[in-house]
């Protein structure tokens, strides 16, 4: 028979369901800035290339944090059930992958428009 949570892991629970959520949306605040930039001005500039970088990195550890926290999760789930029916479950599934490959591809593109913009800097400005 299931066993009701109690409210101190329900809310341990959500706090922890929180986590990878509060990567993501640091990100998207950045990629709202850069869009609201880029409204502004069309060139890439510095500032431009530092909230790409930052986006793609919240991305990238949203997405390498949320399978730690599913497992965190499964222990608070069954932490008060008796021995032998307590659960750490951790998998990795196709949408982590996809999310960091996805990051890893916006990190690269971030990487090449920063050394695009140095190569065309003459020296001494950055």
């Amino acid at each position: 028979m299931p066993q009701e949570l109690d409210p101190l892991n329900r809310g341990i629970g959500f706090i922890l369901s929180m986590i990878p959520i509060s990567f993501l949306m640091v990100g998207l605040i950045k990629l709202r800035e850069l869009c609201l930039l880029l409204k502004e001005n069309y060139r890439f500039e510095k500032q431009h290339l530092k909230l790409l970088h930052k986006f793609t990195l919240m991305l990238l550890y949203g997405s390498f944090i949320a399978p730690i926290t599913r497992a965190l999760i499964s222990i608070v789930v069954t932490i008060n059930n008796p021995p032998g029916e307590r659960a750490l479950i951790v998998n990795l599934d196709s949408e982590d992958l996809i999310r960091i490959f996805l990051a890893a591809v916006l990190l690269l593109i971030a990487w090449s428009l920063n050394e695009a913009h140095h190569s065309t800097q003459p020296i001494g400005h950055e």
